[in-house]
């Protein structure tokens, strides 16, 4: 089965093997959208090339195609956002990451005051909390992720740094991250992402 688009409400996202295909996915879809009295954005549409390996730069010896709806020609873009989720043209999960931890990263500053130096709150209670609410931000869409060690090692650095600060334990007690998320209560995050994709 081959996907060639995906759709959420007004929003689409089409999959082409070629610039080619591309290009006439785009004035098909345009054609028939105006059928209806449609427009599509050229200012909301992007464009982005995915291969593995291949740099998409201004200094790239090979410049990117380009697109037209109509004879607006489309942003070509190394990144782009869908659905919460941030696409490389490297296809590598950098990005997205980065974004996750910054997120996330918000999150728990947010609940800085109000739960995480609240001294009426347990420390069940702040944990429950930052499962709640920083692990959601931090994991989102991570059932589809294909991750390697030091992706993960980025994400389990965030996570145990987060637990440290929720728990209000130092990291100079020196305590091992195995021994701390077990009085947490709460897995290392290659198993959380393992979670993930069985539900």
């Amino acid at each position: 089965m081959t996907i060639t688009e995906l759709r959420f409400a007004d929003d689409l996202m089409a999959t082409c093997h070629s610039h080619s295909l591309l290009q006439e996915f785009i004035n098909r879809f345009t054609k028939a959208a105006e059928t209806w009295g449609l427009a599509v954005s050229t200012t909301k549409s992007k464009a982005m090339i995915q291969q593995s390996g291949l740099p998409l730069s201004a200094s790239s010896p090979v410049s990117p195609p380009s697109f037209f709806i109509n004879d607006n020609q489309i942003e070509v873009v190394s990144h782009f956002q869908y659905l919460g989720s941030v696409l490389s043209h490297d296809t590598t999960l950098d990005k997205e990451i980065t974004t996750r931890i910054s997120r996330a990263a918000g999150v728990f500053s947010n609940l800085k005051s109000p739960v995480r130096n609240n001294p009426n709150l347990s420390q069940r209670t702040k944990l429950a909390v930052y499962q709640a609410a920083v692990l959601p931000a931090l994991l989102y869409g991570a059932e589809t992720w294909t991750t390697t060690t030091r992706l993960l090692n980025r994400l389990e650095c965030f996570h145990m740094d987060s637990i440290h600060q929720a728990m209000g334990v130092s990291k100079l007690a020196h305590i091992p991250n195995i021994t701390l998320r077990a009085k947490a209560k709460i897995p290392p995050i290659a198993t959380l992402i393992k979670l993930s994709r069985l539900r």
